[in-house]
């Protein structure tokens, strides 16, 4: 036979304190880190990698902090986690840019509203198309740094 809360017994439990294995990880990681001179040394180098690569291929930098890298992780690897992540970001830009073509074709010209509704399209546009340029942009620069270093 199962037993029955009581509204005591229930209100108890909701208050207890919980513990999630991302805290437990996260302390233990701070522990170690504090404990480890040589892994903090390593960690700091990886970062210094990291930061370096940033530089030189101007990547951006939301994105790389939004990643996580192992300590040694190999230079294409990390390029290839970055570049993943833009990808995504450009396949969603793209995408905006494709409604707001889109929806062009549903604004009826004889409408008391079709001003309005091209003009927040044109907006929309407006912000989208110039974070891609800019991005475009940046990797031509990068490219060309990349060869004026060569020579």
């Amino acid at each position: 036979m199962m037993r029955k809360e009581s509204n005591s017994e229930s209100q108890y439990l909701l208050n207890e304190p919980e513990i999630f294995i991302d805290d437990i990880q996260t302390a233990v990681n701070a522990a170690i880190i504090a404990m480890y001179p040589i892994i903090r040394e390593k960690i700091a180098e990886n970062m210094k990698r990291i930061s370096s690569l940033s530089s030189l291929f101007l990547l951006n930098k939301n994105v790389v902090d939004s990643i996580t890298f192992k300590i040694g992780e190999p230079e294409e690897k990390i390029l290839e986690k970055v570049y993943t992540i833009d990808a995504r970001i450009s396949a969603k830009r793209d995408a905006e840019i494709e409604k707001c073509i889109s929806s062009l074709d549903e604004i009826d010209p004889s409408a008391d509203d079709s001003k309005e509704k091209l003009d927040g399209i044109i907006d929309e546009l407006v912000r989208v198309i110039p974070q891609q340029n800019r991005l475009a942009l940046t990797h031509y620069v990068a490219r060309r740094k990349l060869v004026l270093k060569l020579f």
